[in-house]
């Protein structure tokens, strides 16, 4: 919660039984979650997603070797670009910890890039180690390719237009 700049501690509060009251600190004062903002509610019930995955793959590991997967759609909507690369980094966490593995369907620039730093800083691409992320890119065509992480991070295959070059292109028209 402190990581993503939405308080400094969270209070959760059963009412009848029936639903819950969510409450974060912020300067010593608790704010509930519903006055926070979008991105605060959608950062909570992640966190609290994964803490629930990572609670209850804890309790079946002593039972039996059940995979767990986490589907999360377009996890950067709302959020500040450098808190996205922040969540990309909780992803890998919590894989790497608690080997949970993501399907994480995104638009965010910010989070490939950072797959891409992991690949490079970790050397998942060279052998033994094997690499946690793929890449898969739909065109407006719906064709669909992996767009391979080579060692140094970037990426063998392009991605279409209106990707990564869509920056550079409204860079190139201000000049």
């Amino acid at each position: 919660i402190k990581e993503f700049q939405i308080g400094t501690d969270l209070k959760i509060e059963l009412i009848n039984g029936e639903a819950y009251d969510i409450t974060l600190k912020e300067n010593d004062v608790f704010i509930p979650l519903a006055d926070k903002g979008m991105w605060s509610i959608q950062a909570v019930l992640l966190i609290l997603r994964l803490a629930s995955v990572i609670y209850y793959k804890e309790q079946e590991s002593k039972k039996s070797k059940f995979n767990y997967f986490v589907i999360v759609e377009e996890p950067e909507l709302n959020l500040h670009p450098a808190l996205q690369s922040k969540l990309c980094d909780l992803f890998f966490e919590v894989y790497d910890k608690y080997k949970v593995t993501f399907i994480i369907e995104t638009h965010s620039e910010y989070i490939i890039r950072t797959t891409q730093l992991l690949v490079k800083e970790n050397d998942f691409e060279v052998a033994p180690n094997e690499n946690p992320f793929a890449v898969l890119y739909f065109n407006d065509d719906l064709k669909v390719w992996n767009m391979n992480y080579r060692q140094d991070g970037r990426f063998s295959n392009e991605f279409g237009s209106g990707f990564f070059d869509e920056s550079s292109n409204l860079a190139f028209e201000l000049m």
